[in-house]
């Protein structure tokens, strides 16, 4: 179609713009070119009479715009030849839609992949006031605020890059004595592309892996907070959008009425309908002297009449900018791969569960978790339980696997403490034993209440009263069953009830086995072979009463070691990483229990050191001829068939730290291993299938003690059948780092 021709409005050309195809022409027209073209003759009041006088000679009216022309209030529009219209003033909109900044230079993101820097450093500069946004809580409702964080679950794709993973997980940082100049030779030596070093001042680095590594121009500085912009490698100059477009529906708060304008278009041109054709009369004619100032002539009334600043730059400025709702905003709720970390450094604890610090290490469960030894590495890789045929298994390196007391207690903390009891973790996992208790089901729901005379001790929300009186009519106590086993039990006493005053006793039904006279918990490990099944709390006094709260029964399953009598106690030795019980070689032994009889087929691996002559490391049954012997320097020996000569399980000396293994088969035969090494010449070891069977350790025999060693043992395992080359091996190396020898 051709060029669109202005139009003649008063003798003033009036511009028409061609739109897209079926958009229509768009007109326009400045106001001083209209007060140009009519005239100093319409500048005053009394000037305009005389454009009243002049309208009154006019012959033709047909071109004279009235108040009639519209129905409501707004905008007035020319919508054809002689027909007119309102456009919702929707200026206060459009003001603030240019308020909001021109898009084009906003820094819109096209190709690059903004990190956490680069929108901290540019912060301020997107600030916007919500009040002035129209309709922005609406249109935002549901994104993610600019700065957010994420949970490790949000992570469900890709691999996290290397980098991403901080260095804490793999190792402690190297803290300085000052700068980092101050670094010394060995430190510098342990230093890696990646390690984190620490300086007195609080600045955190990480050694790029190239240049000096005293200087800070080698590091890249780390921050608890946002780093400042001067600090922020590689970032760009500028952040140029590319060329875009936006439909006029982008514009929020922008009424589209293009479709009307279309329909206008098609009402043909005004300048040859003619106006007025038929008016008599000129009191709604709108004039110029309806207006007291310059802008967009707005219908406020029935003849009433107003400016709208004109700010169309602006509004046009603000469709530019392209609609907000389309802009690609994320979703309050949403993810990444991991290929979209591309800055930063993942907190540790986003990284498995636990606790993550210089203790700890990461799983492959993701577990942060604390080794259970100095070189032990079960959880991770092995532990001596998971031979299926493992009988006891005991690791003096798990102090809350040792006892000070023979009845329980406090659990050993020192070097230099005796050890009443030592537990068989066989059937503890992977755990500690202070863990497998406190994972292990609780039966202090099953303690009753009873009285010898007067009526049952009674509980209230857990707690019970105990109370006997003056003459024992009523002497209450309470019972837990203990049905067979070792049990775990821990209470809590206070004083409570008639007479509040303190005065408890545990006993097995009959003997007396724990006096508590003070408020304050308690434990103690209940050895049914020795005490029956039968825990007693009572007042062993009379006109005492006392508060009892059981807090734990459990089970404790194995077969532990128990030293018969607190003179024959072991001590708990530590130096070097290493740990070890140490017998005196005097009377110092430790009785399994219940008994565990190894049978005829069975094996032992276990860390050893004797520092006596002519002693026993443990024994098998009641008889002198079935324990295994120091024979003073030589190699560790067993009693052969003849029941008196010493048979050498393997070339090594007793007096130094090693991996003792020893197998005996159903054929009556025997042989042993020292650190691994190659197995000695087979022997038939003296039949003790006629004595009481039964494991006892530092002694020979299983019923007393005689000629116990004075050494160390460092924790082993025993087991029956045939152990297979696999799990010996593997047996092996765990002990020998126990014991902290090379195989």
């Amino acid at each position: 179609m051709g060029q669109p021709q202005p139009t003649d409005i008063f003798g003033i050309k009036v511009g028409a713009t061609q739109g897209t195809a079926g958009t229509g022409t768009a007109y326009s027209v400045r106001w001083s070119e209209m007060v140009a073209a009519m005239g100093a003759d319409y500048a005053t009041v009394a000037q305009g009479n005389l454009a009243v006088s002049a309208l009154q000679s006019e012959t033709s009216h047909a071109d004279v715009l009235v108040d009639g022309d519209f129905t409501s209030n707004g905008i007035m529009k020319r919508t054809g030849a002689g027909a007119y219209g309102i456009v919702t003033d929707n200026s206060s909109n459009w003001d603030a839609a240019y308020s909001w900044g021109n898009h084009g230079s906003a820094g819109y993101i096209t190709g690059y992949t903004v990190t956490e820097s680069d929108v901290t450093s540019r912060q301020s500069a997107l600030v916007i006031a919500q009040s002035q946004v129209t309709g922005l809580t609406s249109s935002l409702s549901g994104k993610a605020a600019a700065s957010h964080v994420h949970s490790a679950d949000d992570i469900i794709s890709g691999v996290l890059d290397i980098a991403r993973i901080p260095p804490a997980v793999f190792a402690a940082p190297t803290v300085s004595t000052g700068d980092v100049a101050d670094l010394n030779a060995s430190q510098q030596s342990a230093i890696i592309e990646g390690s984190h070093v620490v300086t007195t001042d609080g600045r955190s680095w990480v050694y790029s892996g190239t240049g000096t590594k005293t200087l800070e121009a080698s590091y890249i500085e780390l921050g608890d907070v946002t780093p400042e912009w001067s600090v922020i490698a590689n970032k760009p100059a500028s952040f140029t959008p590319s060329t875009h477009t936006h439909a006029i529906t982008d514009v929020t708060g922008f009424t589209n009425n293009s479709g009307n304008w279309d329909t206008a278009y098609g009402w043909g041109n005004h300048s040859t309908e003619g106006y007025l054709k038929s008016q008599t009369s000129h009191a709604d004619v709108v004039v110029d002297g309806d207006f007291t100032s310059n802008g967009i002539l707005k219908r406020t009334a029935s003849g009433v009449y107003g400016i709208v600043t004109d700010n169309s730059g602006n509004w046009n400025t603000a469709f530019g900018w392209g609609n907000h709702a389309s802009a690609g905003y994320a979703s309050s709720t949403h993810t990444h791969a991991a290929g979209d970390i591309t800055s930063g450094t993942i907190a540790s604890a986003r990284l498995g569960s636990g606790t993550a610090d210089g203790t700890t290490f990461l799983r492959g469960d993701g577990t942060w978790a604390v080794p259970a030894g100095a070189s032990d590495v079960s959880g991770l890789a092995f532990s001596p339980n998971q031979v299926s045929s493992t009988q006891a298994f005991y690791d003096p390196s798990d102090l809350s696997s040792l006892y000070q007391s023979r009845t329980g207690g406090d659990i050993v903390s020192a070097d230099g403490q005796t050890v009443g009891i030592m537990l068989d973790k066989s059937q503890m996992g992977s755990k500690t034993a202070a863990a497998f208790i406190a994972a292990a089901t609780d039966y202090s729901g099953d303690a009753v209440g009873g009285a010898t005379a007067g009526s049952a001790a009674t509980q209230t929300d857990g707690v019970w009263t105990v109370y006997r009186n003056a003459d024992s009519s009523q002497n209450q106590y309470v019972d837990v069953d203990i049905s067979t086993g070792w049990h775990y039990v821990r209470f809590t006493v206070a004083a409570g009830g008639p007479g509040s005053a303190i005065a408890g006793i545990l006993r097995d039904g009959t003997t007396t086995l724990l006096t508590f006279l003070d408020s304050g918990t308690y434990t103690i490990l209940w050895n049914f072979t020795e005490l029956g099944g039968l825990a007693q709390f009572a007042s062993p006094a009379l006109n005492r009463s006392f508060a009892l709260t059981i807090d734990a029964v459990k089970a404790l399953p194995g077969h532990h070691a128990l030293a018969p009598s607190d003179a024959a106690r072991p001590l708990y030795k530590t130096a070097g990483g290493l740990h070890w019980l140490q017998p005196d070689g005097t009377d110092d032994w430790m009785q399994v229990s219940p008994t565990l009889d190894l049978g005829e087929t069975w094996w032992h691996v276990g860390g050893w050191r004797s520092d006596t002559i002519n002693r026993r490391a443990f024994a098998t049954s009641d008889s002198l001829h079935s324990s295994m012997i120091d024979a003073g320097g030589s190699p560790w020996s067993w009693r052969d068939a003849n029941g008196s000569t010493l048979r050498a399980l393997a070339t090594g000396s007793s007096a130094t730290a090693a991996v003792v293994t020893v197998q005996q088969t159903a054929t009556a035969a025997m042989t042993g291993r020292y650190n691994g090494g190659a197995g000695g010449t087979e022997f038939a070891p003296f039949d003790d299938s006629g004595s009481v069977q039964g494991l006892a350790l530092f002694s020979d025999r299983n019923t007393t003690w005689v000629n116990g060693i004075s050494g160390r043992f460092y924790g082993g395992t025993f087991g029956t059948g045939t152990l297979s080359p696999s799990d010996r091996a593997k047996l092996e190396a765990y002990t020998a780092a126990k014991t902290g020898v090379t195989l």
